[in-house]
């Protein structure tokens, strides 16, 4: 569990100190009933939270108002879910679509290859969003709208509304950086863009970080 294994990260390193560790990062993928490669994880994604908090002006449901914070939070999680951060490959990465294009049929070949071409990787993306979207989350730090809260009655309107991302980034993201970007793509300035607080991994960068 995440307790037990922090306690061990903290007080007994040594007893877990190694080299090597066979974890769940890998799996295997099979097609129609036979293996077709086993996959070995060599870096991982950082996980961080960003919340969007918009606030306007507190009404009665009758009286519609520009102020509205559900909109403009509709707004601007809607702005988010259309965004695509940079693509952007790694050792890892390009390793990867390189080995699977090799043992891929033609068309699949194709596209995999497209992604280690700067001409061609846009198409391939495309491609991936709508058939493969682990692929193309592979290709960039992820931004998934994933905790919506606003309201309490029906004819009432709320003077905050409030929406988490689950953001997983590439290991070598400025995530200060990226911050902007994200307040760039909501272009609101009603909508706060903020870190906020989430679980961090034993051993590895505070994530919490406001």
């Amino acid at each position: 569990t995440r307790v037990g294994i922090q306690f061990m990260v903290n007080q007994h390193f040594d007893a877990v100190d190694a080299e090597y560790c066979l974890a769940e990062g890998g799996s295997g993928y099979r097609t129609a009933g036979k293996v077709r490669f086993m996959s070995v994880q060599t870096l991982e994604k950082i996980p961080y939270a960003v919340q969007l908090t918009a606030r306007g002006v507190a009404g009665h449901g009758s009286v519609p108002l520009q102020t509205n914070a559900v909109a403009h939070l509709a707004a601007a999680v809607a702005a988010i879910a259309k965004w695509r951060p940079e693509i952007r490959l790694n050792e890892t990465t390009s390793s990867y679509f390189r080995r699977l294009a090799d043992i891929s049929p033609p068309e699949q070949a194709a596209r995999y290859r497209a992604v280690l071409d700067p001409a061609k990787v846009a198409a391939a993306d495309e491609y991936f969003l709508e058939h493969e979207p682990r692929h193309a989350s592979m290709l960039r730090t992820s931004v998934s709208p994933n905790i919506f809260n606003a309201g309490y009655r029906v004819n009432v309107i709320p003077s905050e509304a409030v929406a988490t991302l689950d953001v997983r980034a590439l290991s070598d993201e400025k995530m200060p950086e990226f911050l902007e970007q994200i307040r760039k793509v909501v272009n609101d300035s009603t909508v706060d863009v903020a870190f906020v607080k989430r679980d961090t991994r034993p051993g590895g960068p505070d994530t919490r970080i406001n």
